[in-house]
């Protein structure tokens, strides 16, 4: 789902917004609010929503990205259980947490590439693999990294499962970034004050990006597209 397709700005982000803003207005009632605080309910919301985004790009990725959400995840528990009981099998554990997601990386984006080099240096025929990407492989990955890095490091406390998800899978970032690193995204997830200045500035923020992609972005690209295609001639 592009975000400057009708489907997003009509459909998806209002239904994104009112979901959030009615979860909010129910917490504020007294036994269902502490109930829906306690479940992480307004958390799970976006979770779901973020995986209906990415699902809409692609139906099969979005399996492969919630296994891939648990995996790291169970990496990050076990580098913080290894440094608690040994430092150096922290260490270790971190090593090999790091080596896991950067594989994932490699063989889905690069497997194809280095077999082409292994055959143009060695004279062999190995058959290319038909494998595709995740969508967004590379900022998951980078997004998975910076989890570990800033757990490993101590810089930020490692996060449940329903915070390790909402972190990767957050649909704002998940397919083209930014890459935010973990310590830098767990504070908004424990705090988070809703301003109507806040949600008025943020509005004319996303607007002004709109107008940049659709007014500047769009039509540079189709001229070096028109370039290219001459030069190409």
């Amino acid at each position: 789902m592009n975000f400057a397709t009708p489907v997003f700005l009509f459909v998806f982000f209002p239904i994104t917004v009112l979901f959030y803003f009615i979860e909010v207005f129910l917490e504020r009632r007294k036994i269902l609010g502490v109930f829906l605080v306690k479940l992480r309910i307004k958390d799970i919301i976006i979770v779901c929503l973020s995986l209906g985004f990415y699902m809409w790009a692609c139906f099969d990725d979005v399996f492969k990205l919630c296994i891939y959400i648990f995996m790291v995840w169970m990496l990050g528990y076990g580098i913080t259980l290894g440094q608690r009981y040994k430092r150096t099998l922290g260490h270790v554990l971190f090593i090999m947490a790091c080596l896991v997601v950067v594989y994932e990386l490699v063989y889905f984006k690069y497997t194809n590439f280095f077999v082409d080099i292994w055959n143009s240096l060695f004279q062999k025929s190995i058959a290319r693999r038909g494998i595709l990407a995740p969508l967004g492989i590379s900022f998951i990955t980078f997004s998975s990294l910076s989890y570990l890095i800033d757990i490993y490091r101590k810089d930020a406390e490692r996060g449940s499962l329903i915070d390790c998800a909402l972190y990767l899978s957050f649909f704002p970032k998940v397919i083209s970034g930014p890459i935010v690193l973990w310590k830098d995204f767990q504070p908004l997830i424990k705090e988070r004050v809703i301003k109507i200045d806040c949600f008025v500035r943020g509005l004319n923020g996303i607007m002004i990006g709109f107008a940049k992609k659709l007014i500047l972005a769009d039509q540079f690209g189709a001229c070096i597209s028109q370039i290219s295609s001459s030069l190409g001639k």
